[in-house]
């Protein structure tokens, strides 16, 4: 196989591959606070409903997430509860505050960043309605 072949086909490999990871079933996330609890949570937010032609279940089945947080500097999180999923407990905190190699990048020094993870593991979060949050 000559090299401009080869290129052409792995282009049109790439070209295939990025095309076929579109989907119009996204979702957004929402973080609330409850006072009487003290607590916060992460909410999923689906533009879609279940069954689909996607997802012919009338439950949604996810294996991988993460999600990051923006917080103030000082902010720490003290525990982490599963609602849907196995989350990660010890999230890594990542800014100006934590990591040297951050200062001087143009990032604001007063806010860090959380980013959790979600296990691998398949986790069934029931039936999504386009726009009714589901707490993980």
């Amino acid at each position: 196989m000559t090299k401009r072949l080869f290129l052409t086909w792995a282009l049109a490999l790439f070209a295939w591959v990025l095309q076929a990871q579109n989907s119009v079933n996204t979702v957004r996330y929402r973080v609330t606070y409850s006072v009487s609890t003290d607590q916060y949570t992460v909410w999923v937010i689906p533009n879609y409903n279940t069954p689909n032609a996607n997802n012919p279940l009338s439950n949604e089945l996810g294996a991988t997430a993460q999600v990051t947080l923006k917080v103030p500097a000082s902010f720490v999180i003290q525990s982490i509860t599963d609602v849907n999923g196995i989350w990660e407990k010890d999230p890594l905190k990542l800014g100006p505050a934590q990591q040297s190699f951050f200062v001087g990048q143009g990032l604001d020094e007063t806010r860090s960043y959380y980013v959790i993870g979600k296990s691998a593991s398949e986790t069934n979060y029931g039936a999504f309605t386009s726009g009714t949050p589901i707490p993980v």
